[in-house]
């Protein structure tokens, strides 16, 4: 085989492989729970983007209370276990997710509890929605 023959062979392959492994790039980055500290509160968990994760006290095990014009404030955290990688020191096991009827998304749950955002909250560390009517708190790994 030719010095070129062998050449445009290794550019074929690296033009085709190229977007491939893109693709599968893409496919394998998942939605990262994270825990963050807080001198007052503690630890507590948070989205990829630092945002504050919650929990609503009228919820039970995978059942939402929060439908209809609450999810516009407390925005439902859609994603499923498979969807999710986890900071160190949190466990797979304690993630669940189910099926929504009120707007056809999967919610998932940390040890059974359904997951939440704060729509008050517009930054990394903001933790505006804590202790809010004396239903919404944190979520404590």
């Amino acid at each position: 085989m030719s010095k070129q023959a062998v050449v445009g062979a290794i550019v074929a392959v690296l033009f085709l492989a190229g977007p491939m492994a893109g693709i599968a790039a893409a496919q394998e980055q998942k939605e990262l729970v994270k825990i963050a500290v807080d001198k007052k509160l503690g630890k507590y968990l948070t989205n990829s983007n630092g945002r504050a994760l919650y929990y609503y006290k009228k919820d039970g095990p995978g059942k939402s209370e929060c439908t209809g014009s609450c999810t516009q404030t407390w925005p439902v955290y859609c994603y499923t276990a498979e969807e999710i990688s986890l900071s160190r020191g949190l466990k797979q096991s304690d993630f669940v997710s189910f099926h929504r009827t009120d707007n056809d998304q999967d919610h998932l749950a940390y040890k059974g509890m359904p997951l939440y955002n704060f729509a008050g909250d517009k930054k990394p560390g903001d933790r505006k929605g804590h202790g809010m009517d004396g239903l919404w708190f944190l979520v404590k790994p």
